[in-house]
């Protein structure tokens, strides 16, 4: 599956993009702590300062993205239920049509011999019967006679409706509203019954698939909101439809489908996209990058003061990131974060804490 090798290959490329950044940042950090802040001259001058900037979690809302591929939500192979020649194509490829239209009309001319045949057997059968019915009283007929006569007449009631069917099927109409894909025969073509001879497609509301990491799939759920991004940068919406039950077997992903709505009826069915899901809201802080580090484990955090002014390292997980910017989640509801000078204090040492002149704007996403 091509699709699902090329999603290996970004979240591959992913993972090792963000331990190269954390590790970048970790380099920088180490040099920007060669410039402590100056020490101020008062009854603390004994204890290191730092430098920090109040922080306030702020809601953020999860996503995931991932690549996928637009399909229509319905499609149907069109296919021959008679075998008859091709008269005339009342559509041609591109045209929309409503449920019911005519699509191809096949000749009748056997089928319509074929009704008139079962027709009259039908009623000869039931004036046979007829007859019979009045002969039993008069001793002319038997039961039984009537009996097979009366499965006769059952029997040509079945073939006299095979007839009709079989007619109707001369006249094939949509399934459904949507748009004449494919049209494979021209006027005069024979066609035998199961041949394929077209393809209808409904546009008006398509299918995004896709494959989830099993690390991921946990976060999913039916009816979450999924932005779909095109090509050309234009944004779709619409809501997670189905989520697989087990993994495929050789990359451990699952599938999922998102619906969104196509009003404008885009030629954009097999085209690939980008699907943001929206997998829930937490509690996050907005960060400078260049405050997260790395502990004597390669675990990511920052270091923060406590009430009692002492240097504490705090894990946090990345939600999201820039060069610049990041959102991480596990700090508590507010946080003093050390932007200058964590370098020289031990963890739990008691430092002295100077405020950022300006403090570090925490805006909203």
């Amino acid at each position: 599956m091509p699709a699902k090798g090329k999603l290996l290959k970004l979240l591959t490329y992913a993972v090792i993009a963000v331990v190269a950044l954390v590790w970048v940042l970790r380099f920088d950090i180490k040099a920007a702590r060669d410039d402590a802040p100056p020490q101020p001259e008062t009854e603390a001058a004994s204890l290191i300062s730092v430098q920090f900037s109040e922080s306030r979690a702020l809601p953020y809302t999860k996503t995931l993205e991932i690549q996928g591929q637009v399909e229509p939500n319905y499609s149907v192979d069109l296919r021959a239920e008679v075998a008859a020649r091709v008269l005339s194509l009342p559509v041609s490829k591109g045209d929309q049509v409503a449920e019911g239209d005519l699509l191809l009309q096949l000749d009748q001319d056997a089928r319509k011999a074929q009704l008139a045949q079962a027709e009259a057997d039908l009623h000869y059968k039931q004036q046979d019967l007829s007859a019979n019915q009045r002969l039993v009283d008069a001793g002319g007929s038997t039961r039984s006679d009537v009996l097979r006569l009366a499965s006769e007449v059952a029997d040509a009631k079945l073939v006299l409706e095979e007839a009709r069917l079989g007619l109707s099927r001369t006249r094939p109409v949509a399934p459904f509203s949507g748009v004449v894909d494919r049209l494979d025969v021209d006027p005069g073509d024979y066609l035998s019954i199961g041949d394929s001879w077209g393809r209808l497609v409904d546009i008006s509301t398509l299918k995004v698939r896709a494959w989830v990491a099993q690390q991921d799939v946990a976060e999913l759920a039916l009816g979450q909101k999924v932005r779909v991004r095109l090509l050309d940068g234009s944004l779709l919406e619409g809501e997670l439809n189905f989520i697989a039950f087990s993994a495929d077997e050789e990359t451990r992903s699952y599938q999922i489908e998102a619906i969104v709505q196509n009003p404008d009826a885009r030629r954009i069915a097999g085209a690939s996209a980008s699907m943001t899901i929206d997998t829930g809201e937490v509690q996050a802080h907005r960060l400078s990058a260049a405050l997260l580090t790395l502990d004597d484990h390669n675990q990511v955090g920052v270091r923060v003061l406590d009430a009692d002014n002492r240097v504490h390292f705090r894990p946090v997980k990345l939600l999201s990131g820039e060069m610049t910017q990041a959102w991480v989640s596990g700090l508590e509801e507010e946080e003093r974060l050390i932007t200058l000078g964590a370098g020289f204090a031990e963890e739990g040492q008691q430092v002295n804490p100077v405020p950022l002149e300006e403090s570090v704007e925490q805006g909203s996403r």
